[in-house]
């Protein structure tokens, strides 16, 4: 906007009172006075548009910064504990369920492992360890929004019901879907696959394979039943196996077979049996064949066979011992893993599980378990007190996986 004396200015540069008539320079001035008379009228329009401007703005902002609604809470169990975000919720001996406040159930599955990582009025965030769960969502509005993460997917929720499966070990997740819609992304699954009600996604991460089927229900990972303390143990193995020829009347001079040997010959062994899913009874037939020996035989892929078998069955200590052997015979990344977890959930030795994590970053930095392994490290060297560490690994952390489970984790202990 000009002022008065640059108007002016310009009327003496544009007049030439020597050479102009008397009535060229009046009519310039009165053209200058009547540019600088409309500016000044024009000037108070343009603060009522300014102002008006500005008030939008601060509606608009107000309307945006308004409370949302309280955040959702929840309780945990039977016993309907109050829940804590970032505490590990541990589904030992039976199904424990997740009510939250707004009507959502999630219910983890026995020998599953989660925690709720973040909530608010429009959803929550939790995060799948291990195991099984079914969720049943809430569609409380337009704005709802939940998610699940499960190693390197994420399952994103509006309203819905469907189970989730999610095998660290084996790297396979299955999601299948009742009601509702979701949203997989992760590894194989390119910009993410939505699944309609009835459809069944099927990931194996280490096997490099994904599958998408209707009207199957998710396998569920052995890890979210076989841990469980409950569990029936096997019923004894006996009589022939498929196939046998049906005995014929022995002949009476004949001495009948050890019991033993015809129990062996009808057994199979424990690489069958782990095949078939039936975990304990693998590590029973591996146990009769001699452990020892076993370890000393199988192959490096047997052997993570076996120490899956071993840790859905509960004996750690012989997982432990099957990994050490595969990794003698060159099997690294996701068997320095396996030991990561195993000394850090259940042998008690976090100082071990912060190495064995670092390894499997050392030799897999963008494998398909490194996100997990580098939350893994924080949680463990906050909770030995290394304050340093853990920043060093949250700040490594937040530069990776900025939006990622442990996202929340991270920012608590990254330094300032």
């Amino acid at each position: 906007m000009r002022s008065r004396a640059e108007v002016l200015r310009d009327v003496r540069a544009a007049s030439d009172a020597a050479a102009l008539p008397a009535k060229n320079l009046n009519a310039a001035r009165r053209r200058a006075l009547f540019t600088w008379k409309t500016a000044r009228e024009r000037r108070p329009a343009r603060r009522v548009v300014a102002a008006f401007a500005t008030v939008l703005a601060l509606l608009v902002g107000g309307l945006v910064l308004l409370p949302r609604g309280p955040s959702l809470t929840y309780v945990v169990g039977p016993g309907a504990e109050a829940g804590q975000l970032g505490a590990w919720i541990a589904a030992e001996r039976e199904a424990t369920p997740l009510r939250f406040s707004e009507g959502t159930v999630v219910t983890l599955a026995s020998g599953s492992r989660a925690r709720v990582t973040q909530a608010d009025a429009q959803g929550a965030s939790l995060l799948l360890e291990r195991g099984t769960l079914h969720a049943r969502i809430v569609h409380a509005s337009s704005s709802t929004r939940w998610s699940i993460h499960a190693g390197p997917f994420e399952v994103a929720v509006v309203g819905t019901e469907f189970d989730l499966a999610w095998d660290p070990g084996r790297e396979r997740l299955d999601v299948a879907l009742h009601e509702g819609r979701v949203v997989v992304s992760g590894p194989l699954l390119d910009d993410g696959r939505a699944l309609v009600p009835g459809e069944r996604l099927h990931v194996s991460v280490s096997e490099h394979r994904s599958e998408l089927s209707r009207g199957v229900p998710p396998e569920t990972p052995p890890s979210a039943a076989a841990t469980s303390a409950t569990a029936e143990p096997p019923p004894p193995i006996g009589g022939a196996g498929p196939g046998a020829e049906a005995p014929g009347p022995a002949p009476a001079a004949a001495p009948p077979a050890p019991e033993h040997r015809r129990d062996a010959a009808a057994e199979p062994g424990w690489r069958a049996l782990a095949a078939k899913r039936r975990y304990r009874e693998a590590m029973a037939a591996a146990q009769r064949e001699g452990f020892e020996r076993v370890l000393a035989s199988a192959s490096a892929a047997d052997l993570l066979e076996l120490a899956d078998a071993a840790r859905y069955s509960g004996e750690f200590q012989r997982a432990r011992e099957a990994l050490l052997q595969a990794r003698r015979l060159g099997a690294p990344g996701r068997s320095a893993f396996l030991l990561g977890k195993l000394a850090a959930d259940h042998l008690g030795t976090p100082g071990d599980a912060i190495t064995w994590f670092q390894t499997y970053l050392d030799e897999e930095p963008g494998g398909g378990l490194a996100e997990q392994a580098l939350g893994r490290l924080i949680e463990l060297r906050q909770r030995r007190g290394d304050a340093a560490g853990a920043s060093a690994a949250a700040a490594l952390y937040l530069g990776r996986y900025p939006g990622g489970a442990y996202a929340s984790l991270a920012q608590t202990a990254v330094a300032p």
